[in-house]
């Protein structure tokens, strides 16, 4: 039973050392894979900057014809230009999302704002979605409208 016991133990040492063997070896060669893989992201880079620039130039562009179409209140204009100048906005919200406090001020639904107890606070272009598509209106939303204009553009 000793010398059983003794064969166990000195075959489990082994199997474990050259188990740590071959997991440090893929660590090693993980690493060196890591460090001799390098990729040049800068042109791709360059380009989905340049895209985003244009796709905010082309949302302020549409959202300055949004806001008209509210404030002449016609709903019908409102509507039609609506889901362009959105496109575009969300096409650039990965970056727009960096501006802080602008994103919610333009973008946030009333269940985010209900959530954060934020009613009161609510603007852009949700609320005036809601007033078009809901209420079939554009009663009040000329400050609303002027408010998402300047936060656009800012």
């Amino acid at each position: 039973m000793k010398k059983l016991m003794t064969t166990f133990l000195a075959s489990a040492l082994i199997l474990t050392a050259c188990g740590n063997n071959a997991d440090k070896k893929a660590s090693d060669d993980k690493k060196e894979t890591k460090e001799t893989t390098k990729v040049d992201f800068s042109k791709e880079t360059k380009a989905y900057k340049a895209f985003t620039a244009e796709q905010l130039d082309k949302f302020l562009t549409d959202t300055e014809k949004f806001v008209d179409a509210v404030k002449a209140n016609d709903i019908e204009k409102a509507k039609e230009i609506y889901p362009k100048a959105r496109m575009y906005y969300e096409r650039s919200e990965p970056v727009a999302e960096s501006f802080g406090d602008l994103d919610p001020k333009i973008d946030a639904r009333l269940a985010d704002m209900k959530e954060e107890n934020k009613e009161k606070e609510w603007s852009g272009y949700h609320k005036i979605e809601k007033a078009l598509w809901e209420d079939n209106t554009t009663e009040n939303m000329e400050p609303v409208a002027d408010q998402l204009l300047k936060d656009a553009k800012e």
